[in-house]
């Protein structure tokens, strides 16, 4: 992810993320289906994919946070 995405990610509500969250992991889901059953040629998309939930998840924790 970019520092452009990143900085636009933080200037979002939290309530906006999780409304992005479940795309996120549904997302990754498939990406995981698919290497499964060796559709996947780039790997490192499961990586990504992964690390956006987790930002996704921290920037919520952050917001919802005293």
């Amino acid at each position: 992810m970019k520092r452009d995405a990143f900085a636009q990610l933080k200037t979002k509500r939290a309530e906006e993320l999780s409304g992005e969250l479940p795309a996120a992991r549904e997302k990754l889901r498939a990406l995981k289906q698919e290497a499964i059953f060796g559709k996947l040629k780039n790997v490192r998309g499961i990586r990504a994919a992964r690390k956006h939930v987790a930002r996704l998840l921290t920037l919520i924790a952050e917001q919802t946070s005293p």
